[in-house]
């Protein structure tokens, strides 16, 4: 058996597959926000400015705490 055959070998020259393109699953890390709850634009950022008060990036809506929880990205 060589060095390239065995489990875990790790090689800097490796690209970062797709799972679009191979039909694996995200890696369980990875995460993303639903859509804003008023407008419905997709959310990178929330900001909480209050215990009940937060804002939606990068659309600006009025959002409360905990209402944008991050899910894992199907």
């Amino acid at each position: 058996m060589s060095d390239d055959d065995e489990a875990g070998c790790d090689s800097s020259d490796d690209e970062i597959a797709d799972p679009q393109e191979t039909n694996e699953a995200p890696e369980p890390w990875v995460f993303s926000l639903p859509d804003c709850p008023v407008c419905g634009e997709p959310v990178t950022n929330v900001t909480v400015t209050g215990p009940h008060s937060g804002t939606a990036e990068p659309c600006g809506c009025s959002v409360l705490p905990g209402t944008l929880d991050r899910s894992p990205r199907t």
